[in-house]
């Protein structure tokens, strides 16, 4: 009854299906359309301002939904950039380049994203639907989706949006640019190697990272680990080269960046690396040090922002500033001119700027 029908030339398939529910005076009724279709007309009628958000974008599903808003209307796109799931085809980059040819949209990038939330003005759309064909129904075989038509001004709506648009880091080229070469890095290992990791291992880190994560959230997290280079020990399970301790602030490291499996080390650097810069607490750590910082300047808000005490936001900036120079070697630099040090983005800036 609810068929898959594709973007041009309506095709349907009894098989597999997706449908819209319309919530209403607290009942539901169910139409004859596909998520697609009901979530075109939404994006069409949006006259002020447009809110997507979805782990998963297809630059050509949203080249399609955005054909005829107008340029008036602000867009604001949210969604994930992982190499492993870019390689995998389920999302990609070229959603940049869409929004990008719009005077008045933007692109944010938001590590665990899961919810799918849609709004354009007063009308409001959320369930399963990703921003991909087979999600919307515009292939056949096509995804079995729910989207549910609520009202935007439910409180726990406008606090998720705010969230959302406040915690994603803006998307920049630079950032485009080094996704894609961390994207191809992973596509040439999947082509060439062998996993080294077993998915025995992968299960195991899974389920004891889960518990080590229980009272980590993405918008405060920092690295645990106070070394960097064992990073990659515990990812290839060289369990007997790390202490237990290590072990532990390794799988909540892990756990929240989730590389993909099967990474030689200097891939496997170049994919967190790529990943660093999307966290939002490290994303206000790149801005703030855009000019050098002294190592109390930067401890003090770290400070301020996580609870921390002085103490422990000295070693928690100091296990920071150690992934950003070993994975980001070339974006950060360190000196020490007169007893305490300065770091700063680029290197060459910490020799011309003045603190």
């Amino acid at each position: 009854m609810y068929g898959c029908a594709q973007r041009l030339g309506a095709r349907r398939s009894p098989l597999l299906f997706g449908l819209t529910i319309h919530a209403q005076h607290d009942s539901a009724t169910v139409n004859n359309h596909t998520p697609g279709q009901d979530l075109q007309a939404l994006v069409d009628g949006a006259e002020r301002d447009l809110v997507l958000v979805a782990p998963f974008m297809k630059a050509r599903v949203l080249d399609q939904l955005l054909k005829d808003v107008s340029d008036e209307v602000g867009v604001r796109c949210v969604t994930r950039w992982k190499p492993g799931e870019i390689a995998a085809g389920v999302s990609d980059l070229g959603v940049f380049d869409v929004l990008s040819s719009r005077p008045r949209a933007s692109l944010r990038l938001l590590p665990h994203l899961h919810a799918k939330y849609f709004r354009a003005d007063e009308r409001c759309l959320i369930g399963s639907a990703n921003l991909t064909a087979s999600a919307l129904g515009w292939v056949s075989p096509c995804n079995v989706e729910i989207l549910v038509e609520v009202a935007p001004t439910d409180p726990r709506l406008q606090e998720f949006e705010h969230f959302a648009l406040s915690k994603a880091l803006i998307a920049t080229a630079e950032l485009r640019s080094l996704m894609e070469a961390a994207t191809e890095e992973v596509l040439m290992c999947q082509r060439e190697l062998d996993v080294p990791v077993s998915a025995t291992w992968q299960r195991e880190a899974e389920d004891r990272a889960h518990e080590a994560t229980a009272d980590i959230t993405m918008a405060t997290w920092l690295p645990a680990m106070r070394q960097p280079r064992g990073l990659y020990l515990a990812y290839a399970g060289r369990w007997d080269e790390l202490s237990e301790a290590s072990r532990e602030t390794a799988l909540r490291d892990l756990a929240v960046l989730d590389p993909p499996v099967g990474l030689p080390q200097e891939v496997f650097a170049r994919v967190i690396a790529a990943t660093l810069l999307q966290m939002p607490m490290l994303a206000e750590i790149d801005a703030y040090v855009s000019r050098p910082r002294r190592f109390g300047a930067v401890r003090n808000v770290l400070a301020s922002k996580t609870g921390q005490s002085r103490s422990e936001a000295s070693d928690t900036w100091q296990t920071t500033m150690r992934w950003l120079l070993h994975f980001l070697p070339d974006r950060y630099g360190r000196t020490q001119p007169a007893h305490s040090e300065l770091f700063a983005r680029f290197p060459s800036a910490i020799l011309h700027e003045t603190p």
